[in-house]
């Protein structure tokens, strides 16, 4: 199985930004392809404020997502695991590093929406004067903390419309989930948790994201 990149919204970025700004394909673009196609939710406004904003935390510190065979000491630091190994440092809820910092330019925002499934609304800035864009996907917390926080979790992208493997045979050719424009941009909330629960892939495209150690560390 592909590797899975952290943070999908982080890797639809990334993607998306190198179509805008015509720079070379990072090493990201393979896997987006075979996670979403190109059927993903995107916006250049945010569909979600600060009245969705979740009191939920995710735990501070690194977040690493790992191939099962990947091997990699956490004693040691961070910036000498293998390539095998993605990883960022969350901070309150925002990133605040992460491995490919060449990738995104300037530091992306996160809101989290509470709901089943949580869904993660990521902005992104390349430069400034540059287009904003808003990428989504789904959350599902899979160990929380004592404390309440997230410590580890499930992620999915958000997609518009069925990809055509999901599509059954004689169906014709899908059509946009309720709610999206005829762009991918998703028009509500509801719309977003709609189409992440239709768009849900099996569980082992399900990308896992836990939380590993302190930043202090």
């Amino acid at each position: 199985m592909l590797r899975q990149s952290i943070f999908l919204p982080i890797a639809i970025a990334s993607w998306y930004s190198a179509e805008m700004t015509g720079s070379n394909l990072n090493r990201l673009f393979p896997i987006l392809l075979a996670l979403a196609g190109c059927n993903i939710a995107l916006s250049e406004i945010p569909v979600l404020g600060e009245a969705q904003r979740s009191s939920v935390q995710l735990k501070d510190g690194y977040w690493v997502i790992a191939e099962q065979d990947c091997s990699y000491d956490l004693a040691k630091p961070i910036e000498s695991w293998p390539g095998c190994a993605d990883w960022v440092v969350l901070d309150h809820n925002q990133i605040v590093r992460q491995r490919d910092n060449n990738v995104l330019g300037l530091a992306p925002t996160m809101l989290i929406a509470d709901g089943k499934p949580m869904i993660l609304q990521l902005f992104s800035k390349w430069k400034d004067g540059e287009t904003p864009l808003y990428t989504f996907a789904a959350l599902e917390p899979t160990t929380t903390t004592p404390a309440g926080q997230i410590a580890a979790m499930g992620l999915w992208i958000i997609e518009c419309e069925a990809q055509p493997s999901r599509t059954p045979p004689g169906s014709g050719a899908p059509s946009h989930y309720p709610g999206f424009a005829a762009d991918c941009r998703p028009g509500s909330l509801d719309a977003l948790r709609n189409a992440a629960a239709a768009s849900r892939p099996p569980p082992d495209e399900i990308i896992s994201a836990k939380w590993v150690r302190s930043a202090a560390d």
